[in-house]
């Protein structure tokens, strides 16, 4: 086993590159970079990874090769969503890698393993869209009832759902479609037991994808076994290049550059997507922060008119009105006139309304707090100053009018800081909806 890893360095470099992009998508969720993070992997550590994670990190959408991000098609072979999804693929990268790598040298080798996954993607990727195209014929034709399910939807949860596909098994069936081909032609013993084995694992992937056909991609599967069938008819040409060092100096650096520059691609990709999630944040809370506070200015411009309201009730059960400021001066031998007793019900009423100015007022005190400090501070504070002196006793008149006007002048303010905040909100959510759309 070491030594197998030790010369097939092809099959054991691919091995941990599949590990290292696992625990970097692990790493990502464990401090939470990604949104929908699976619920329980920070605790688990090293379990399922969300759908978010793996598009950022180079899984495949089809809707990206169209937006011209090709290199996916062969950095999706690096994603995997589970430790059980990781170690399948391993196990046949390396029983499959050990066999086959030594016919093709390292380099060569290499170079098919990425050709295999880039083609059985883009050929799984072209027949899921026309999956999608003659499903759309079916069901309008009224055939789509009578077909099973997994003929009627093909393992896909919907037309208008986008479908993130990743992993190594394209490149694990391109593998055995090749040992097949390449069995079958050597039309020895030991080929002919190679081609059935290859068969059976064919018939096994594809019973496997009707039982769990909405999680695995069967239309990968089936481009990759397609891409490495025909390797396999090109496999004498194949074994004779290996043997040339230039060849294989070629096609080796070409290999490595084009695995570089996809994950150098697919990292300025994640940066991007990354700093766009982030402005979108920037912009869902300052459309929470606006829309708070355009709450708020409407909750102190309706607890100023009802503290108003409450304070001309109370002035109306009052008697006399003003009394306070009348002066009686005492050298003219006269005493201030008392005012009748008042009924049992005025003073319940006075009552009620004195409350009524208490509960108006914490209400005028709650809207305020989540309002800007610079909006008429002072004077809400001599209002609410005013009212507090209605509850305690009767005000003068003159200083039920100074409430009014200071009142007036606040809602004013109010009103005025409202239509900023409302334009406010409309920008950002402009803003937020046209980068939802570029998205």
């Amino acid at each position: 086993m070491l030594e197998d890893l030790r010369t097939c360095r092809a099959t054991t470099f691919l091995g941990l590159c599949w590990i290292a992009v696992f625990a970097l998508m692990h790493l990502l969720q464990w401090f939470e970079v990604t949104p929908g993070t699976p619920p329980g992997s920070r605790v688990l550590g090293f379990g399922q990874i969300g759908v978010q994670t793996a598009h950022l990190c180079g899984a495949l959408r089809w809707n990206d090769i169209l937006a011209g991000e090709v290199w996916r098609l062969i950095t999706a072979t690096f994603i995997h969503f589970n430790v059980l999804h990781l170690l399948m693929n391993l196990v046949g990268l390396l029983q499959l890698g050990f066999l086959m790598e030594p016919w093709y040298g390292s380099r060569q080798f290499l170079a098919m393993l990425l050709a295999i996954g880039g083609i059985g993607n883009l050929i799984g990727g072209l027949l899921r869209q026309g999956f999608y195209q003659l499903r759309s014929v079916i069901e309008a034709s009224g055939m789509g009832r009578l077909l099973p399910d997994f003929f009627r939807n093909g393992g896909l949860p919907g037309a208008g759902v986008p479908v993130t596909s990743g992993g190594g098994s394209t490149i694990i069936l391109g593998m055995i479609g090749l040992a097949m081909v390449v069995g079958w032609r050597s039309r020895t013993r030991v080929g002919m037991f190679l081609r059935d084995q290859m068969i059976g694992f064919l018939g096994f992937t594809a019973l496997l994808g009707v039982v769990l056909a909405k999680l695995v991609d069967n239309y990968g599967h089936f481009g990759g076994a397609c891409a490495g069938v025909f390797l396999g008819f090109l496999h004498r040409p194949l074994v004779r290049t290996a043997e040339r060092g230039w060849i294989r100096l070629v096609v080796g650096i070409a290999a490595v550059t084009i695995l570089a520059g996809s994950f150098l691609a697919q990292g300025m990709s994640a940066t991007r997507t990354l700093e766009r999630g982030r402005l979108q944040s920037e912009r869902l809370l300052e459309s929470e922060r606006l829309r708070r506070r355009g709450q708020a200015t409407v909750g102190l411009i309706d607890a100023l008119e009802k503290l108003d309201a409450a304070l001309a009730q109370l002035q109306l059960l009052e008697e006399p009105i003003g009394l306070g400021e009348i002066d009686w001066p005492e050298d003219l031998g006269r005493t201030p006139p008392t005012p009748p007793p008042a009924p049992a019900k005025v003073i319940q009423a006075r009552v009620a309304a004195r409350r009524e100015v208490e509960r108006r007022l914490a209400m005028l005190a709650a809207a305020r707090q989540t309002l800007d400090a610079d909006l008429a501070a002072g004077e809400i504070d001599e209002a609410s100053e005013i009212a507090r002196d209605s509850i305690s006793g009767p005000i003068a008149a003159r200083r039920f009018y100074e409430f009014q006007v200071l009142a007036r002048r606040v809602a004013k303010n109010a009103r005025d800081r409202q239509l900023e905040i409302v334009e406010r909100l409309r920008s950002v959510e402009q803003a937020y909806n046209a980068d939802q759309v570029k998205n």
